[in-house]
């Protein structure tokens, strides 16, 4: 018995140095798997819709994401934030949430008729209408979840997104086989947040009390505020030019971008959001303390760039032969479209976690300002670019990310104090590594690979450049690991 407990005491310990990295992996793990499969499934659903009907999807659920955003107005981020559980409190949140999630819901079902004549698709209007449902539920999951994120329980919350995402891939897929066309995806939405509702309430210890105290959402309001406004600008920075290539260049070719955009997300879904949501917490527990979180954010970009750069880069170096190969010779385009803006995107998904840095330190206004300014400028270039065609409006994409870092990092230096310098150098080993593995790839990768071949091409590219990465910066990763951990 008593080395039984000698055991145990040895293990919470020496595992409790850990915490950070296993909340990572859980929900990371989780989101890798679906990421994986994922990439599985989209070359089965990808033969059997066309690029019209990804683009239909693509424009309803942009008009859907815009209500999502408002459905949580960032209080369950604002509610971990407090030290001490109030359950009036939550559950005062939780009924405002709700009532507008519904309200939301009654919009979008609303304007769904006049947002089809406005881009001349009279199939856009029962898929919104459909869609309607979206807000409600994501408002009245919420809550729960953040209760599981404020009591550290990623890995059940991990679960749950895991078991979601495989039965809404499997829907999906089996839809658009039986020929449901566009159908297959809203129903591949809907079932993933009603999935998630349902799990999330039977696990989660959160049950809403019958309050509604204002006092209790006045606490949150500047919170709340500059939190939505800066989720609607950042959704509009990424919905916009979907609305405006599906306008200006026709479904057909929303449909390229939108598939382009699938794949350009994955490492975010899989590595970069469930990261966040984990610093987040540390950031959170420090914030009086701005260095502390410099410091936080400066070796979150180092490993999201170590995680992210290499998989995005070398994908990009063959784009339009993996597209064709893994959808079919009529996505090749797409690929094409994802080499260009993949760039871009990487370098914005290795510095996101500026965003948790604001949120943790309470410095909302600032991060407001800056999503305003950001939003602006580059939804700008894109619509500048967008009548050259959809690889000019791609190429901006990267084009603006580079040129905007010094700027998002001056705002971010107002609300913590880091080294841009450090950072930087954060970024260049993976840079580099991906560099020479993306040029090997396309001098070495033979030309009548199947697809087989071109994922084990892949594979081990991606391997030797995480390796040759990790080379390049031993001692600061060690550190890395040292500071994530607390």
């Amino acid at each position: 018995m008593r080395e039984t407990i000698l055991v145990r005491e040895w293990y919470r310990k020496h595992m409790a140095k850990f915490g950070f990295f296993r909340n990572v992996g859980a929900l990371s793990g989780s989101r890798v798997v679906v990421v994986l499969l994922q990439f599985a499934a989209l070359p089965v659903i990808a033969r059997y819709l066309t690029t019209a009907e990804f683009g239909l999807v693509a424009l309803a659920m942009s008009v859907v994401v815009f209500c999502q955003t408002l459905s949580d107005a960032g209080l369950g981020r604002s509610l971990i934030r407090q030290p001490i559980y109030d359950r009036a409190e939550w559950s005062s949140v939780f009924w405002f949430l709700a009532a507008v999630g519904l309200g939301l819901g009654a919009l979008v079902v609303m304007v769904s008729g006049p947002l089809a004549a406005l881009f001349g698709a009279p199939e856009l209007r029962p898929l919104l209408q459909v869609f309607g449902v979206m807000p409600f539920l994501s408002a009245v999951t919420a809550i729960p979840a953040a209760f599981m994120e404020k009591h550290n329980r990623f890995a059940p919350l991990a679960t749950v997104r895991l078991g979601s995402a495989l039965a809404g891939l499997a829907i999906a897929v089996v839809l658009a086989v039986a020929g449901a066309g566009a159908w297959a995806l809203v129903a591949q939405q809907i079932s993933v947040a009603a999935i998630d509702l349902v799990a999330i309430w039977l696990l989660s210890n959160f049950r809403p009390a019958a309050a509604l105290r204002a006092n209790d959402l006045e606490r949150h309001y500047g919170f709340a505020r500059d939190n939505i406004g800066v989720s609607l600008l950042f959704t509009a920075q990424r919905q916009l030019p979907v609305m405006l290539i599906g306008y200006v260049l026709g479904s057909s070719t929303l449909g390229l971008y939108a598939m382009s955009q699938r794949l350009l997300r994955l490492p975010l879904m899989g590595f970069s959001g469930p990261f966040s949501q984990v610093v987040y917490v540390r950031m959170a527990r420090v914030q009086a303390e701005p260095a502390r979180v410099g410091d936080l954010y400066v070796e979150s970009v180092r490993a999201m760039a170590l995680v992210v750069l290499p998989p995005m880069l070398l994908v990009a170096a063959i784009g339009e032969q993996t597209f064709s190969l893994l959808f079919s010779e009529a996505w090749r385009q797409s690929g094409l479209v994802y080499a260009l803006a993949a760039p871009g995107v990487a370098l914005e998904v290795a510095t996101s976690a500026a965003g948790v840095a604001f949120q943790a330190t309470g410095q909302t206004g600032i991060r407001l300002r800056m999503a305003a300014e950001r939003a602006v400028l580059r939804t700008t270039a894109i619509a500048l670019a967008i009548p050259f065609g959809i690889e000019a409006a791609a190429l901006a994409i990267t084009a603006f990310a580079l040129l905007y870092l010094p700027r998002f990092w001056a705002y971010l230096k107002q609300a913590v104090p880091f080294s841009e310098v450090t950072a930087l150098k954060a970024l260049i080993g993976p840079s580099l590594a991906s560099l020479a593995g993306g040029v090997a790839l396309a001098l070495w990768l033979p030309t009548e690979t199947g697809i087989a071949g071109l994922l084990l091409w892949l594979l081990s590219a991606l391997l030797a450049a995480w390796l040759l990465a990790a080379a390049l910066q031993p001692r600061a990763l060690h550190r890395c690991a040292a500071i994530l951990n607390g």
